[in-house]
């Protein structure tokens, strides 16, 4: 999954926080560690093959993935926290900033195949793979105007089978409300073998519960378009709510519904995310994310294989961010 919005972020979304200050802040800071899991199974049926003798082939395959992620960012007209909750800061206030990003991916990946076709020999094997990637976005707000622009490149390099990404994202959006913003993106991801257009919307506000609670509400739709003939054309989207019973204190849910653009398969997932300010400069943070694939590919007319396939993975991350 792929999301325009977090870009930028090299789909940190799952592991960088929002960032957040107290009094009067310039510099934020931070470093993530994460580990995810992932469990592939596949089941292969050939009849009426032209090429190949009849039998079945399973497959079953996963990955561990080992994640560091250290960022900082700059607001160059300065942060206040005093219209929200801490980790709501930079929006509430309306501050412009410039992010940098490196993250480092170490992978190690297994298959077993047990096959009773004869053209297709049995098989086990594991292997490791790195993935270095950095990340540059600005976000500029006319705090009385409340347009704002955002921006950014990352560029990706990996030694595995997903080989070099680069991508790109400009957007532009306006604060509807003191704290309801609407924006609207486009940007490119360029890959090995696939080159896709991405266009994107995206809604956020901030709330008050009672004398003391506060909430917030993110919705994005993004829709990817493949430059190739073969890929299907992808809609995704996302939804998270996050709740606030004290300035120092958030916890939420997310949800997001993604198509594959191989073909039709879909999935989605689950996340849940905490974050605490010890200190008014000192945030901790935890996430812990489920993706769910489902996938089914019917064999193609005078072929003859019936293909089935599911796929299922979960992560956690936890993050430390100092503000100065």
């Amino acid at each position: 999954m792929k999301r325009l919005l977090a870009i930028g972020s090299i789909a940190i979304s799952t592991f960088c926080v929002a960032t957040a200050m107290a009094d009067e802040f310039t510099f934020d800071v931070g470093a993530s560690y994460g580990r995810t899991q992932l469990d592939y199974a596949s089941s292969e049926v050939f009849q009426d093959s032209p090429s190949l003798s009849e039998g079945t082939r399973n497959t079953v395959s996963g990955s561990d993935t080992d994640v560091l992620t250290l960022f900082g960012s700059w607001y160059f007209t300065g942060l206040s926290d005093e219209n929200g909750p801490r980790a709501q800061a930079a929006f509430a206030d309306r501050a412009s900033e410039l992010t940098g990003i490196y993250r480092r991916e170490e992978t190690t990946s297994f298959f077993s195949t047990l096959s009773t076709v004869p053209e297709l020999p049995s098989g086990e094997g594991v292997f490791d793979s790195s993935d270095n990637a950095y990340a540059l976005r600005g976000r500029f707000v006319g705090r009385s105007s409340g347009w704002f622009v955002e921006a950014g490149v990352s560029e990706s390099q990996s030694d595995g089978i997903r080989g070099d990404v680069s991508t790109w994202s400009l957007g532009v959006g306006k604060y509807l409300l003191d704290t309801t913003a609407l924006t609207i993106a486009a940007g490119r991801i360029d890959e090995q073998f696939l080159d896709t257009d991405v266009y994107a919307l995206g809604f956020t506000h901030l709330g008050s519960l009672g004398q003391s609670w506060q909430w917030a509400f993110d919705l994005a739709y993004e829709y990817q378009r493949p430059d190739s003939d073969f890929s299907d054309d992808a809609s995704n989207w996302g939804t998270s709510l996050a709740l606030y019973p004290t300035r120092d204190f958030e916890f939420g849910l997310a949800y997001a519904d993604n198509e594959r653009r191989v073909l039709s398969a879909a999935g989605s997932s689950v996340e849940a995310f905490a974050s605490w300010f010890v200190t008014p400069k000192i945030e901790v943070s935890a996430r812990y994310r489920v993706d769910d694939f489902d996938q089914v590919f019917p064999g193609a007319s005078g072929i003859g294989i019936d293909s089935t396939a599911t796929a299922e993975q979960d992560g956690f991350s936890l993050s430390l961010n100092v503000r100065f």
